[in-house]
Formats: C-alpha cells, sequence, structure tokens
C-alpha cells in the first residue's frame, strides 16, 4: 500500500476540464498515458516505455568494431581532445553524418573502394563536404 502512494518518476498530471490526465515525460519524448492513476498497471505501462527508450538508445550506441564505434573512440582521444574547439564542433557534425551514413559497416569491409564510394554518395552534399568527411576517415 505505501508503493502505490509513492509517484511514479517522468509521470506528470495535468489537471483539465474533464479531470487529471497523466503523460509519461522524459526530456524530449511525450507520450499520453491510458492506464488509470495509482495503479499497478500505470508503474507496468512507464516500466514498459523506460524499457522502449533504453533499447532505443542502445540501438544508437556505435558498437565496437564498426565504424561508429571507431569514430566514438577518437572522439575520446587526446588527438581530438587536443584540437581547438572550433575544429572539434567541425570535426563532431562530420562525425555525427559519417555514422548517420555509415556508422554500422564492420571496419574489416572498409577499403579504398568503400571510401570511394563513399566520397561519390557525399559529393552529392558538395564536393568539398566530401572531402572533408574522407579527410575525418584519413584522421583516426
Amino acid at each position: 500500500m505505501q508503493d502505490e502512494l509513492m509517484p511514479i518518476r517522468y509521470v506528470q498530471r495535468v489537471n483539465t476540464v474533464g479531470g487529471v490526465k497523466l503523460y509519461f515525460r522524459r526530456g524530449p519524448f511525450r507520450r499520453p498515458l491510458v492506464s488509470p492513476d495509482g495503479s499497478q498497471a500505470l508503474r507496468d505501462e512507464v516500466t514498459a516505455i523506460l524499457r522502449e527508450l533504453d533499447r532505443a538508445e542502445r540501438a544508437k550506441t556505435p558498437v565496437t568494431g564498426t565504424l561508429g564505434g571507431m569514430l566514438k573512440a577518437y572522439n575520446r582521444s587526446p588527438d581530438f581532445l587536443g584540437l581547438a574547439r572550433s575544429t572539434q564542433a567541425g570535426y563532431q557534425r562530420g562525425i555525427d553524418e559519417i555514422t548517420e551514413d555509415a556508422g554500422d559497416v564492420l571496419l574489416m569491409d572498409i577499403d579504398m573502394a568503400f571510401v570511394d564510394g563513399m566520397k561519390n554518395v557525399w559529393a552529392t552534399r558538395g564536393h568539398r563536404v566530401a572531402n572533408i568527411y574522407v579527410q575525418i576517415l584519413k584522421t583516426p
């Protein structure tokens, strides 16, 4: 019984004309809740949402042995941290786009043909962009 009286984390109660509505709010993620307030069903619904968000976050995390994992490791290296802030910001924009485009590619699958193919893909965004991204790949 004591557990039912404790507020559930990330649940916001909003008073409306029709009564109180419940919303799950965590960072930018927002979702209305359908379970009644104070019930075990509400706790289960919130737990399911938290598991779903955790699974989505893990899926976005680059895996070791992939291009995204290598670039993530480079972000923590002294070589990257020793760069000027403006250079870090420019590299980070490129790293984010490279990771989005080909972050799940295994390192053993990357060869000159792959880099040339990616350079052709990036050339549609501009040749300067393509040259910068290839330079970022050469750096780590």
